[in-house]
């Protein structure tokens, strides 16, 4: 949904529900203090600022409004209105934000409790977000899955034979990707890390490689430079896509460089230049 469609009412309906969810059973008063006590005020304020996240996310290009609320059990989960993948187009969403720590061996099962509890009232949340048609990532895979029309199917049609292989180690961001190139008419597979699309890619089953940049294990940039040294592979095509700006002389082996979030038609456009297709 586009951010100027998104209202004080919206917001104040998600928070609602999210607050519904995130402290049931505790007394009516008990509020997040990052709610204020003007909570209209509060929130217009919320939709009016743009707060980056720190750190390596600080030159994040992904628009991200964040209201760190916590739950009864823990404090630092997010309410997150954020542009996703699809450039202008905004949803909430939980940010659980409890992969932030080390685990010490001592307390792996207590944080283990508290990341499945967190998870959970993430679901119920943005399952609830999602029946009261607020905009959802569930909602935006279903905006992408439907925006292919039969004409760029058919131009598409030439490389059914073969898949695009995506890999991300976002799942979500993985999965709208995914839908998106399927509503051409595109196969595709999908990987998590760089270290797999080392091991699997393979020029008889993948027509192109789009790869996310910043992944855990093995960056986008270097199974980049693996595979286009290998020379049975080395023709593949592969797309470079990262939310961060990029020097661009670090990722010369790369076919294309796709700043996230996107426009689809610049993605396709790209696409389409990479395989030659007219």
């Amino acid at each position: 949904m586009k951010l100027e469609h998104i209202n004080v009412g919206m917001t104040a309906l998600a928070l609602d529900l999210y607050i519904k969810v995130a402290f049931s059973g505790l007394p009516p008063k008990v509020k997040p203090p990052a709610l204020g006590s003007d909570y209209n005020e509060n929130i217009a304020g919320f939709l009016n600022r743009f707060e980056a996240e720190p750190s390596e996310e600080a030159q994040a290009k992904l628009r991200r409004y964040v209201m760190r609320l916590g739950n009864r059990k823990y404090p630092f989960m997010k309410f997150v209105l954020q542009e996703h993948l699809i450039q202008d187009e905004f949803v909430f969403v939980v940010d659980t934000h409890d992969d932030m720590f080390d685990i010490p061996s001592s307390e792996f099962d207590e944080l283990r409790k508290i990341r499945e509890f967190n998870r959970e009232i993430k679901k119920q949340i943005e399952t609830l977000w999602a029946e009261r048609e607020l905009p959802t990532l569930a909602s935006l895979k279903a905006l992408v899955t439907g925006s292919g029309t039969q004409e760029e199917k058919n131009r598409y049609k030439d490389f059914s034979s073969k898949a695009i292989l995506v890999v991300d180690d976002d799942p979500v961001m993985g999965e709208t990707l995914e839908e998106l190139l399927k509503s051409r008419g595109f196969n595709v597979e999908r990987l998590f890390d760089g270290v797999d699309a080392v091991r699997e890619a393979d020029p008889l089953r993948h027509a192109l490689i789009i790869m996310d940049n910043d992944m855990r294990i093995m960056d986008g940039q270097e199974a980049c430079r693996i595979l286009k040294e290998d020379p049975k592979r080395c023709s593949i095509p592969i797309m470079i896509a990262s939310a961060r700006n990029i020097d661009i002389s670090m990722i010369n082996k790369a076919d294309a460089y796709l700043v996230k979030p996107f426009h689809q038609d610049v993605l396709f456009s790209f696409i389409r230049h990479i395989l030659k297709i007219s």
